[in-house]
C-alpha cells in the first residue's frame, strides 16, 4: 500500500510540474511531464488489480486516458495538425469512458432509473455550460455528446454505489464524479471568455485525483 500512496503523490507532483510548464508555454516538457503523471495512475491500477472482467476494463480505461492525455497535448507541438490531435485525443478519451461504463454497468440492476437521472442532470449541466461558453456547431455537437456520456457514467456509478456500497463502488464513483467536475472546469476555462491559469490548476487536480481514485478502487475487487 505504501508504494501505491507514493505513486499517487508522484502522480500529483508531476501533474503540478506539467501544468507549470504548460502555463509557461514550454510545451515539449509539458507533454513529457504530463505523460509521466498519467503513467503513474496506470501503474497504480495495475498494482491494485487482481484481474477479472471489471478490473481489466478499468485498466483499459486508465490506459486510454494515458494515451489521450499525450495526444491532446501534442496539439501544442504540431500547429498544422492541432485539430487532428485534439479530435483523436478526445475520441480516445471517449473510448476510455466507454470502458469505464462497461465496467460498472453490470453492477447496477435498475439501469433505467439511474440513466434517466443522468440524462436529466446532463441536460441541466449542458444548458449551464453552454451559456458560459462560445463554441462552433461541430464543437457544440461533440460537447453535448461528451458531457452526456460522462454524466451518464457518473449516474450509473452512483447507482452502483447506492445498490451495493463497497470499497470499489465508493472510490470508483468519487473518481468518476471528479472527472465530471474537471471536464466542466475545462470547458468553462477553454471555451469561456478567458483562459485562467488558476482553473488550469484546479482542472489538473480534479482530473488526476479522479484517475487515482478510479485506479485505487480496484483494491476493492480483490478477494
Amino acid at each position: 500500500m505504501e508504494i501505491v500512496v507514493l505513486s499517487a503523490i508522484l502522480c500529483e507532483i508531476f501533474m503540478g510540474i506539467y501544468v507549470r510548464m504548460e502555463i509557461k508555454e514550454k510545451y515539449l516538457p509539458a507533454v513529457i511531464f504530463k505523460g509521466i503523471a498519467s503513467l503513474f495512475f496506470v501503474i497504480i491500477g495495475l498494482m491494485c488489480s487482481s484481474g477479472g472482467r471489471t478490473a481489466n476494463l478499468v485498466i483499459l480505461g486508465l490506459t486510454l486516458g494515458f494515451i489521450a492525455d499525450i495526444l491532446l497535448n501534442l496539439q501544442y507541438l504540431f500547429d498544422k495538425n492541432e485539430k487532428r490531435f485534439f479530435a483523436l485525443g478526445a475520441l480516445v478519451f471517449l473510448a476510455g469512458h466507454i470502458a469505464y461504463f462497461a465496467a460498472i454497468y453490470p453492477l447496477v440492476s435498475n439501469h433505467a432509473l439511474f440513466l434517466a437521472l443522468g440524462l436529466a442532470v446532463a441536460i441541466v449541466l449542458e444548458i449551464i455550460l453552454f451559456k458560459l461558453t462560445t463554441v462552433d456547431k461541430v464543437m457544440l455537437i461533440f460537447g453535448i455528446t461528451y458531457v452526456t456520456l460522462v454524466t451518464l457514467l457518473t449516474a450509473i456509478s452512483f447507482g452502483a454505489l447506492v445498490e451495493c456500497m463497497t470499497k470499489f463502488t465508493i472510490l470508483f464513483f468519487f473518481g468518476i464524479f471528479l472527472f465530471l467536475a474537471s471536464d466542466s472546469v475545462l470547458i468553462i476555462n477553454y471555451f469561456g471568455q478567458k483562459v485562467r491559469n488558476s482553473l488550469r490548476v484546479i482542472n489538473g487536480i480534479l482530473y488526476y485525483t479522479g484517475q487515482i481514485l478510479v485506479a485505487i478502487s480496484l483494491i476493492g475487487l480483490q478477494g
